[in-house]
């Protein structure tokens, strides 16, 4: 079983040194269709296109020098081998995969680039693996089960830390199953932070093994057969650790038909394509000249702008905050009342809100702020959605124009922006653009699976 977020933690700080840090980037595409706030967590942007890179590198590093003498070795359908041949090249380890005959050749070239001896082994996952097994019964290797194993399991919960660490909230994780190491790794580690958060497993349905292990309760048999998610199949061995993990975490569990996944590639693959020619259509207005045309006006209208630095104390009701006014009036101190009494995250600050300019403040907040003169305190509470304040203004002056190097970025996207605006707008007039629904592509996707049937 993986044991606690503090071995994933320290997993984490292991591997950092092999491996990327991938970003978790919100797709306005999928937001839209979603009517929610949706984050892509990039691992293709791994060292070696997957998160595979993570389990197999906390398994390699925490090997004995001896054992790394013996050499491994591992099964897989690509991703997995990619990444023991990786790390194995990295601290210099002899490295043997396995993989199925139906393999994708250009996986099998990225794992012999990394040197590792490549051997083609069954028509199944299942048949590899259990050849990978004997292998390393027969030679003394060490086994590294793409899955099936807790320290694997630990590297690949290390997703979930870096999930936290760039997301404030997170409602809902849709995850691949495939033999439930990733899963199983993420959802120990997030529901150990998270206890409300929603572990969805995903699966095709042309290799569903631990879909229906979750199903009957217990490990069955499930043949798999080829999918276009490939980086997703494979089968559960009898007494996989991973199968009570994920009985454990995983909350709901999904099936993918092949039509959909058609379907969401071709979506996919027509974005890009759309997107470049949209960005070959908007590059004309993204010049050297258009930016400093834009800074220049962003300067006219903003260079007076105010800012203040201010500190406040927050409480639920009026009452508490014309004692806290009174109190100050008596002599008391700000920061101290807004230590002891303000329900804010600033409280412990003393308050500080830092310095803000116009617009980043709720309206009434604001307006009270701007009104008051250097070291003055608000005479009456200040009332928003979020209880009563009491604001004192430390400071004001005015904004100082920020160069057209920091802004640069920010004129950029405007710019994009605002000719992405014009382009969307050309075409829909001329009835050349159609936006499709998620359930617009289901329709499509599911009348696909019946016309094969």
């Amino acid at each position: 079983m993986v044991k606690t977020r503090t071995n994933i933690e320290a997993a984490a700080e292991r591997i950092a040194p092999y491996l990327r840090q991938t970003p978790a980037e919100r797709s306005a595409w999928l937001s839209d269709c979603s009517q929610g706030e949706v984050f892509l967590k990039l691992e293709n942007f791994q060292i070696t296109g997957s998160f595979k890179a993570r389990g197999a590198l906390n398994k390699l590093t925490s090997l004995s020098a001896e054992e790394r003498k013996l050499g491994v070795v591992t099964a897989s359908s690509g991703n997995h081998g990619a990444a023991v041949a990786y790390g194995s090249q990295a601290l210099g380890v002899d490295a043997e995969v396995y993989v199925p005959k139906s393999a994708s050749p250009a996986k099998i070239a990225v794992i012999k680039s990394y040197g590792a001896n490549v051997e083609l082994y069954g028509d199944d996952c299942v048949e590899t693996e259990a050849r990978a097994r004997a292998r390393a019964e027969e030679t003394g290797r060490i086994y590294i089960s793409p899955y099936n194993d807790t320290t694997v399991m630990e590297g690949q919960g290390t997703v979930g830390v870096e999930l936290r660490q760039s997301l404030e909230t997170v409602d809902a994780v849709f995850v691949s199953l495939g033999g439930g190491g990733l899963i199983g790794g993420l959802g120990t580690y997030l529901k150990s932070e998270l206890s409300d958060v929603e572990i969805v497993a995903v699966s095709p349905e042309q290799s569903p093994a631990m879909h229906e292990c979750l199903e009957a309760g217990k490990i069955i048999d499930v043949p798999c057969y080829d999918t276009l998610s490939d980086g997703t199949a494979g089968g559960v061995e009898p007494g996989a650790i991973t199968f009570d993990v994920c009985r454990e975490v995983v909350d709901r569990s999904i099936l993918v038909s092949e039509g959909d996944i058609a379907a969401a590639m071709k979506t996919a693959a027509d974005r890009v394509l759309a997107e470049s020619w949209i960005g070959e259509k908007i590059a004309g207005d993204v010049t050297d000249a258009a930016i400093e045309k834009a800074y220049k006006t962003f300067v006219a209208d903003t260079a007076s702008r105010e800012q203040v630095t201010a500190a406040h104390i927050l409480v639920a009701t009026e009452d508490e905050a014309k004692t806290i006014i009174a109190s100050l009036a008596g002599g008391a101190d700000f920061a101290e009342l807004a230590k002891s009494k303000s329900t804010g995250p600033s409280g412990p600050n003393g308050g500080s809100l830092g310095t803000f300019g116009r617009g980043q403040m709720v309206p009434a907040f604001e307006n009270a702020a701007f009104a008051l003169e250097d070291g003055k305190i608000t005479t009456q509470p200040v009332q928003t959605q979020f209880g009563w304040h009491v604001i004192k203004v430390e400071s004001k002056e005015i904004a100082p124009a920020p160069t057209i190097e920091d802004m640069r970025e920010q004129l950029v996207q405007t710019l994009s922006t605002q000719a992405l605006g014009r382009v969307l707008e050309e075409l829909r007039a001329k009835q050349e653009i159609r936006l499709r629904s998620f359930d617009d592509i289901r329709k499509d996707a599911m009348a696909t699976d019946k016309n094969k049937q």
